[in-house]
């Protein structure tokens, strides 16, 4: 039982409790999930009810930097499951929020990592924020990397981002969906075939995957402070970019 006052985070996607994902701890896999701060009030709510397995706390982690251990989380499980060794080189489509953050899991995790952004403004961001390349999507990602990569975080939506993932994949490669697209992407199933790709996705994270991120930024192996952002008042929300990083062009286009 956590004392009055405590400083916690919250992982919020809670599933039923009874179905083969909940039993292995992959409740952000639950056919029946719901989330806190969308089918459950959230954040904003003046009071809200959660259960207490995914109340984590923070221990000593900057609470102004508590609400982007979250999204890191998203980005382990997703990194997890790519297979990443020290030493792979790998590739992140996109340096939205979830792409910078991707990039710092992949290299939390031993990888070289080239960021593909079409937007200047954006590609000069990754560099500062610690890209090992920065490249746009018709540039030779072998060339800066040095060989083809292992692995691809595919984080801006759409047919072309995901089109670009694909392309440098070494044999035996695989490629992460981070993204939802709208309407659907046609896949190239030859390419997999042929290449032996993986193509995997997924959407949130676990408890474990919330932890850990916590001990991660807090070690300052991902280092969330170094990312953009800014602190409004509650009655300039409506009014602002909610975008949580305020990234240059937080248009939402990649």
């Amino acid at each position: 039982m956590l004392e009055d006052g405590t400083a916690v985070g919250v992982q919020p996607n809670v599933g039923c409790g009874r179905c083969a994902s909940c039993a292995l701890g992959l409740e952000n896999r639950c056919p029946d999930h719901v989330d806190i701060g969308i089918q459950r009030d959230g954040g904003l709510a003046e009071w809200i009810v959660v259960p207490d397995g995914h109340v984590v706390p923070l221990d000593g982690f900057p609470f102004e930097l508590a609400p982007s251990i979250e999204p890191l989380a998203c980005c382990l499980h997703a990194v997890g499951m790519l297979d990443v060794a020290e030493g792979d080189l790998a590739v992140v489509v996109g340096a939205g929020t979830l792409g910078i953050i991707g990039m710092w899991a992949l290299q939390a995790a031993g990888a070289r990592v080239a960021v593909v952004q079409r937007s200047e403004a954006r590609r000069r961001l990754a560099a500062e924020l610690g890209a090992d390349a920065v490249l746009e999507p018709g540039d030779d990602v072998a060339a800066a990397l040095g060989a083809l990569p292992a692995a691809a975080l595919v984080t801006a939506p759409g047919v072309e981002a995901l089109s670009v993932g694909d392309r440098p994949r070494r044999r035996r490669g695989r490629v992460h969906a981070f993204a939802g697209t709208p309407g659907g992407a046609p896949v190239d199933a030859n390419l997999v075939h042929y290449r032996h790709l993986r193509l995997v996705g997924s959407t949130g994270s676990t408890v474990e995957d919330y932890r850990r991120a916590r001990d991660l930024a807090r070690s300052g192996a991902v280092p969330l402070d170094r990312m953009p952002s800014r602190t409004v008042a509650l009655d300039e929300v409506p009014g602002s970019c909610w975008t949580p990083a305020r990234i240059p062009g937080c248009s939402g286009s990649w």
